[in-house]
């Protein structure tokens, strides 16, 4: 960060992008530290399996990304009027709206059988869980995220947020659980926690998946033009996994929910315009910050979009396809754009706006790498964010002019990367096409 002026998140990839294997002592040996949750989750299942390609020594973050399916589209805005509460979600992960299908259909592309166990009650989620780990090896869980200690989010959010986790083995004698996320060390989660977590989200049914049997070394060259044929179809709607919204949100899933999001950011009057769902005040502060941070947390940054030219770097030699680096390339500055984006939307030159963003980075910093003795320090930042926020509901720092300056400057940005991604979307087409 010091060095280079970049995000937490955004410096820790390149940091973990050089570490080695991790040492193997017990169950727990086996935690690998990431960027994206469920892909990361899949990398602990896979090196624990010993998969990997053909010729190549081990499956990094970024070549995982793209054999699962690259990156995704995913915008959503909600306005409850009632309460007067607006809230914004972006997301950039092929899939993004179903670790399930997700993993089921990456492992599938990579050779591996897998078991999913479900369970509406907390006796047999627990026997599930013991009989899975009996082998030995991680289990992928999955929980609500708002229930882990490790984030220090608050109760409004509980029961919201859909996480995976992966699950080395269970302490009878400490009650916890040993489990890895996408910080740099296994934590420890009292045994009650822990089930309240992965109960919280009825849908899920306490949900876990292990692999039952791992294929031999698989062709690289057939399984990236799988993946990379996944994300050029999902981005335009056409994926073998449908959204789960119906006709009416479908377009919500696709690389045409950045342009409907940037049409709407500014000179709009409609009930789903910014200027109507994000007022100045604490909405519109909700709907800048979750850009900014929608944009880098579980992401690697940039909205997955570096870890996906990062892929194509990899995945360019070993295939001796030069329009991978074309892709790359492209990726890598679509990145870069994202970030910006992310910055734009929280000038620095307003004091709750640069607050937020140095306390998010600490945040980041503290929950990935920060070990247990970050608690502490981790509830005094949540405090200070919502004493940040209650502040913006009477003063906001903005005037109206400024507010509209703003959001003109959001939807240039927006519309300009909407273009950009069709652009990538394009050669995405090319490469499948000229290696089906």
């Amino acid at each position: 960060m010091d060095k280079t002026g970049e995000r937490y998140t955004v410096a820790r990839r390149h940091v973990l992008a050089k570490a080695g294997p991790p040492a193997a002592t017990g169950p727990a040996g086996f935690h690998l530290p990431g960027n994206v949750p469920a892909t990361t989750a899949l990398r602990v299942l896979l090196n624990a399996a010993n998969v990997q390609p053909d010729g190549v020594d081990g499956l990094s973050e970024a070549l995982l990304f793209g054999l699962a399916g690259g990156v995704g589209a995913g915008v959503f805005a909600f306005r409850y009027e009632k309460e007067d509460f607006s809230s914004f979600f972006v997301s950039g992960r092929h899939l993004w709206q179903d670790d399930l299908a997700y993993l089921q259909v990456a492992c599938q592309r990579l050779g591996l059988t897998i078991e999913v166990n479900e369970s509406g009650g907390a006796k047999a989620a627990d026997r599930q869980l013991r009989d899975a780990l009996t082998e030995g090896s991680p289990v992928i869980a999955w929980v609500d995220r708002a229930g882990l200690p490790r984030y220090v989010l608050p109760e409004a959010q509980a029961g919201g947020l859909y996480h995976v986790v992966t699950v080395y083995e269970i302490d009878d004698a400490k009650s916890e659980a040993v489990i890895g996320d996408l910080a740099d060390d296994p934590e420890r989660v009292p045994l009650d926690v822990f089930a309240a977590s992965r109960a919280r989200i009825r849908k899920q049914k306490n949900r876990i998946l292990r692999v039952t049997k791992a294929g031999k070394p698989f062709d690289l060259k057939s399984v990236v033009v799988a993946g990379v044929a996944a994300c050029h179809d999902t981005l335009i709607g056409r994926g073998a996994v449908k959204p789960p919204s119906g006709k009416s949100m479908a377009g919500n899933f696709t690389l045409d929910a950045f342009k409907t999001w940037g049409e709407r950011l500014h000179g709009g009057s409609g009930k789903q315009s910014w200027e109507t769902m994000f007022r100045p005040g604490v909405n519109l502060w909700r709907g800048l910050t979750s850009i900014a941070s929608f944009i880098h947390y579980g992401t690697g940054g940039g909205l997955s979009r570096p870890l996906y030219s990062e892929f194509f770097r990899e995945a360019g030699p070993l295939l001796n396809a030069p329009l991978l680096g074309e892709l790359a390339e492209r990726y890598e500055r679509l990145g870069v754009a994202w970030d910006a984006l992310s910055e734009a939307a929280l000038p620095e030159n307003v004091d709750q706006f640069r607050r937020f963003r140095e306390l998010v980075a600490e945040r980041a910093e503290q929950v990935l790498s920060g070990g247990a003795e970050a608690l502490s320090r981790l509830h005094e930042i949540a405090s200070e964010l919502a004493e940040l926020e209650t502040s913006v509901a009477t003063d906001f720092p903005l005037t109206s002019a400024e507010c509209d300056g703003l959001l003109a400057e959001l939807q240039s940005r927006v519309l300009e990367l909407h273009r950009d991604e069709v652009a990538a979307h394009e050669v995405l087409g090319q490469f499948v096409r000229e290696n089906s």
